[in-house]
């Protein structure tokens, strides 16, 4: 693997995990008897019994945790490469 196509795919991978890792923060649920509610900011599901729904889906809320995961990725790469 050549070190340009290291470098993307490390920064790629990075961001999949800053992302994933914004949600810990994000995560919220409430139970309540057969009713479970899942927020992960952006997103919110509903499930009773087996059967989810899509209560809310904030695009905005999306967008924003997209641009801050590749924004903290961008600075954690320059201040790396230092």
């Amino acid at each position: 693997m050549t070190p340009a196509i290291r470098h993307s795919v490390s920064i790629a991978v990075t961001a999949v995990l800053v992302f994933l890792g914004f949600h810990l923060f994000l995560y919220g649920t409430v139970s309540t008897g057969p009713h479970l509610y899942l927020y992960l900011g952006w997103l919110e599901l509903h499930r009773y019994g087996d059967v989810w729904t899509i209560e809310h889906f904030h695009f905005v809320g999306l967008l924003a945790v997209l641009l801050i995961s590749v924004l903290l990725t961008w600075l954690l790469s320059k201040s790396v490469r230092r």
